[in-house]
């Protein structure tokens, strides 16, 4: 049993629409880390494509966090993401097309 097999098919259809672009966040993110508090990039390009999707927009929360606030008059499900943004200060050791090249002060 695959995991969409309980899901309503929309729902299926909806995931998969986007899955390409949450995938090439991820990539970015993997790509460009920032370490916890020093987020402004990551911070910037979360507070933007929010912005593009209609949502109001909080930054500066705890220093670099991102608050997006839907306010709907709709009703029926609704997806929600949440995610860290901080890396931790590490050598990648492999060879990922997205393979990190950030060095911090952290690490010189």
């Amino acid at each position: 049993m695959n995991m969409f097999s309980q899901m309503d098919a929309q729902l299926v259809k909806d995931i998969e629409s986007i899955e390409e672009k949450v995938i090439d966040w991820r990539h970015y993110f993997h790509q460009n880390p920032e370490l916890s508090n020093r987020e402004f990039k990551s911070s910037e390009k979360i507070a933007e494509h929010l912005r593009n999707l209609g949502l109001e927009v909080e930054t500066g929360v705890a220093h670099t966090g991102i608050v997006g606030i839907l306010k709907g008059k709709e009703t029926g499900k609704m997806v929600a993401l949440r995610a860290d943004i901080d890396a931790l200060p590490v050598t990648e050791r492999n060879d990922l097309p997205f393979k990190s090249e950030v060095v911090t002060e952290y690490l010189r």
